[in-house]
C-alpha cells in the first residue's frame, strides 16, 4: 500500500476513514483522492444504499501533483526518476527547481543523477521534510 501510494499508483481505499487515489482521467491529469466517510454509521449507510462512500474528492492542480511527486519519489530509497516525471509534468525536476537543487545538492542533503534523477543523501534522510519542503509550493503558484 504505502509504495504503491509513494510511486502515485492507483490504491482502493476500503472502509472507515480510507482513502483512494485514482489514476489520471479527464478532467483529473494528475489523478485524484476520495475518502470515506471517518464515522461509522454514515459510512455503513453509503455503501448500503450501493453508492460511492466517499465523502471529499480532492483533484490536485499541477504545482501541487509535482510537488508531491518529489516528495513522495524522495521517500523511496530509488527517489525521483527524472525521466518519468518529465513524462507525466512535460518538465524535469531541474527545469523546475534548478536552484534549490542547486543549493540541496551543495549543502550534501539531495543527490542528483547524470539523467537528473533525484534522491536523498544519507544526511538528506535525517532530514528529508526540510529538503521536501524545497518542492511544496503554494497551489497556483508555477
Amino acid at each position: 500500500h504505502n509504495q504503491r501510494y509513494w510511486r502515485r499508483e492507483p490504491v482502493l481505499g476500503l472502509g472507515v476513514g480510507a482513502w483512494s487515489s485514482d489514476p489520471p482521467r479527464g478532467g483529473a491529469p494528475y489523478g485524484s483522492r476520495r475518502r470515506n466517510p471517518r464515522g461509522l454509521d454514515l459510512y455503513l449507510d453509503r455503501v448500503l444504499a450501493g453508492g460511492d462512500p466517499a465523502e471529499a474528492v480532492e483533484v490536485p492542480d499541477g504545482a501541487t501533483a509535482r510537488g508531491e511527486a518529489i516528495f513522495l519519489g524522495l521517500r523511496t530509497r530509488e527517489g525521483v526518476d527524472a525521466l518519468a516525471f518529465r513524462r507525466c509534468f512535460g518538465s524535469s525536476p531541474r527545469e523546475l527547481w534548478g536552484a534549490e537543487i542547486e543549493a540541496l545538492v551543495s549543502d550534501g542533503l539531495l543527490l542528483e543523477g547524470d539523467d537528473g534523477s533525484l534522491c536523498l543523501s544519507a544526511r538528506g534522510r535525517m532530514l528529508a521534510d526540510h529538503v521536501c519542503s524545497h518542492f511544496v509550493e503554494a497551489p497556483g503558484t508555477r
